[in-house]
């Protein structure tokens, strides 16, 4: 199946119109409206204390040694 993607705006009338579409009058389609992302929006820097965790991280502090199996138990526990 071959899938289509286009940015478009609701209009003042709440409506969509879909322009220049490969599709037939009549033939059925399925259509998915999503709201859009916008990647200008600002990225908001992470607060102080992810900052100082992040911080400590990278030099080392703080850090424990584990396993994926201990991280696997960790994850089952809590899921419980």
């Amino acid at each position: 199946m071959q899938a289509y993607r286009i940015e478009t705006s609701i209009n003042e009338k709440g409506q969509v119109l879909l322009k220049h579409m490969p599709f037939h009058r009549g033939q059925k389609i399925e259509i998915i409206v999503l709201p859009a992302v916008d990647l200008a929006e600002p990225i908001h820097v992470p607060n102080a204390k992810t900052r100082a965790v992040l911080e400590a991280a990278e030099q080392g502090k703080d850090l424990e040694k584990t396993s994926l199996k201990k991280l696997s138990a960790q994850w089952d526990q809590a899921e419980e």
